[in-house]
């Protein structure tokens, strides 16, 4: 898991988002047995988690930037 983390940093935003969407596809649709299922959970809520905590921070930018302008 360690690893997978390091790995999620070095993935452009956008690139997170396109996978994710691609685990969740793989978990609703396809018939995988539950290591499997649990492999993708895991990777899907780091992903998840990895584009929350970048989102927070461009939000975070933006607030102190339209607050500087006021």
């Amino acid at each position: 898991i360690e690893k997978g983390c390091f790995m999620m940093k070095k993935l452009k935003y956008e690139e997170k988002v396109n996978r994710l969407e691609k685990v969740i596809k793989s978990l609703q649709e396809e018939r995988l047995d539950l290591e499997e299922s649990v492999k993708l959970y895991e990777e899907g809520l780091q992903l998840y988690q990895s584009c929350k905590e970048e989102l927070d921070g461009m939000e975070m930018k933006l607030k102190i930037i339209l607050d500087g302008k006021e």
